[in-house]
């Protein structure tokens, strides 16, 4: 019994320590599903990704320590597509989820245009045989799904990036609705009558539980010429919405405290089920928004409410979700243009910084704010509509404030880590008297031999008058058990150590090199 003590302390605290930080990454994709939020994808400084990571929601987390799990290795041999800016969607049985377009810094053309499905009951990708009427590969898309298990994918480009063509100046612009039914396994374009909007990319789709696809902010995308697209920001007073229950569009001028215009920003559905909560996003290279601003789809008013907290840094790009009114933001990217004057070097140089932190805007107070820490029970699961879209909520849910959940989870931290430091002491005490034990009968048993006599430092106890020890290979067999011991101790100590460190300093700098030309932040990042 006694020499598994050693293994359970350090078991223990190996789970006290991080076991993953994920890479920083922009342009991912994600989703909720069954309790997990899964974040697949995205672009770094020198590549496109393909790994996949989940984050359980049914339990507490503090923001300095997510429970991310790496699901990377899920895929095994199977060739999982490298991509980013593309569209990811839940299956209608809760079951899966599949991923689709997008584009890559390898500049080739994705096997079957990036889809692919994940299974989340076995962990196995594959790809998916429903591909007939399957629309061509494009980027700088966002899926948004209804309750019957349809998902909508409208616009985007295709470029170099998509393997469409080989010249980086040639680029072309998708004007069509698409549709992939995952009851039926069914794709679609669909044909829509009336007017329709002016295509867009780096937009927000989001979808109302009445059916409504709400799109929000980018820019539109005009075929200037037959190799050329031309875009331009669009105020976001500018609301198409298409209606998937009449198939429809319809056009809304949109008032209040208007925000900045504005790309790459997230887009997520309010407790009421009527407000929109879009936070973040870019202009141009440089500006990047760290603010939130909040659209009420029945009077199509924009309110910029007062925000508590800690307000994250301000970035292009990231990703939200939705749970239990706390809008959970992760990764995303900043840069800064630097001029270079100095000979023979002239031009620009942009420092990108990929980030791979997690913010928390906590909806359910007034005013909002931004939290340290995810809680997952609902604060009035009576107060809301529930929505099609992700907002979990509990099967017992609690009628208490943020406040009280959130001493409730600090307590509940406290207790743990009291009950470990109160085993971890016992474990230490019924050490020490092993070892003592072993010392006395070590000393009965070798009473008549000189050596031991003369060298004291050899003993289990190092002696107090000696300043020097045997050699590892010379000490007695319970040296090296001891030993070793302190060696997983410490080693636990300095991981969490280094994982603190690590989350103060959670932006390094990378330096990209720039023409004098109007290049974008990412070869990649057009705006």
């Amino acid at each position: 019994m006694l020499q598994v003590l050693p293994v359970l302390f350090v078991v223990i605290m190996a789970y006290l320590s991080t076991a993953f930080t994920p890479k920083g990454s922009w342009a991912q994709t994600g989703l909720l599903l069954n309790n997990t939020i899964y974040v697949y994808g995205g672009n770094r400084t020198t590549e496109t990704s393909s790994n996949l990571y989940a984050l359980d929601v049914s339990h507490p987390w503090w923001c300095t320590n997510p429970a991310w799990v790496d699901r990377t290795s899920d895929a095994g041999s199977f060739a999982v597509p490298q991509t980013a800016d593309n569209a990811m969607w839940p299956s209608a049985d809760g079951r899966s989820f599949y991923v689709w377009g997008g584009g890559s810094i390898l500049k080739t053309t994705l096997s079957q245009s990036g889809f692919a499905q994940y299974n989340v009951d076995t962990r196995t990708w594959s790809l998916p045989s429903a591909i007939s009427n399957m629309s061509q590969q494009r980027r700088e898309i966002t899926a948004a799904w209804t309750a019957s298990g349809i998902a909508y994918i409208w616009s985007g480009v295709t470029d170099v990036f998509t393997g469409n063509t080989s010249d980086p100046t040639v680029s072309y612009i998708v004007n069509e609705l698409t549709t992939f039914d995952t009851k039926n396994l069914v794709w679609n374009v669909l044909d829509i009558a009336g007017p329709t909007p002016m295509p867009r990319v780096q937009y927000t789709a989001t979808m109302l539980p009445d059916g409504r696809m709400v799109i929000i902010g980018g820019m539109t995308a005009r075929q200037a010429t037959s190799t050329a697209v031309s875009l331009a920001y669009v105020p976001l007073t500018d609301i198409p919405v298409f209606d998937t229950n009449t198939a429809t569009w319809t056009f809304n001028n949109a008032t209040g405290n208007i925000p900045a215009i504005r790309r790459r920003h997230t887009a997520v559905v309010g407790l009421d089920s009527i407000s929109i909560i879009i936070c973040c996003g870019g202009y141009m290279e440089t500006v990047k928004y760290n603010d939130v601003a909040v659209l009420n789809t029945q009077t199509w008013i924009w309110t910029q409410p007062i925000i508590g907290g800690n307000i994250p840094a301000p970035r292009m790009a990231p990703t939200s979700i939705m749970v239990n009114g706390q809008m959970i933001m992760f990764f995303g990217a900043v840069s800064q243009v630097h001029f270079l004057t100095s000979l023979p070097i002239t031009g620009r140089s942009l420092q990108l910084t990929n980030l791979n932190d997690i913010n928390i805007l906590d909806t359910r107070t007034t005013p909002f704010q931004w939290i340290s820490n995810f809680s997952p029970t609902s604060i009035s699961s009576s107060t809301f509509t529930s929505s099609v879209l992700p907002i979990i909520t509990t099967s017992n849910s609690l009628d208490v404030s943020s406040g009280v959940a959130t001493v409730g989870f600090i307590g509940g931290i406290i207790g743990i880590t009291s009950g470990v430091l109160i085993v971890a002491a016992a474990l230490i005490f019924l050490l020490i008297r092993w070892k003592k034990r072993l010392h006395r009968n070590s000393l009965y048993e070798t009473s008549q031999t000189a050596d031991w006599h003369e060298s004291p430092a050899g003993s289990t106890i190092p002696s107090a008058q000696s300043g020097d020890n045997k050699p590892h290979d010379e000490q007695p067999d319970v040296m090296p058990t001891r030993r070793r011991l302190g060696k997983s101790a410490a080693d636990g100590r300095s991981s969490v150590i280094s994982h603190a460190s690590s989350s103060r300093d959670r932006y390094p700098p990378n330096e990209v090199d720039l023409s004098e030309s109007e290049l974008p932040s990412n070869e990649m990042d057009r705006g």
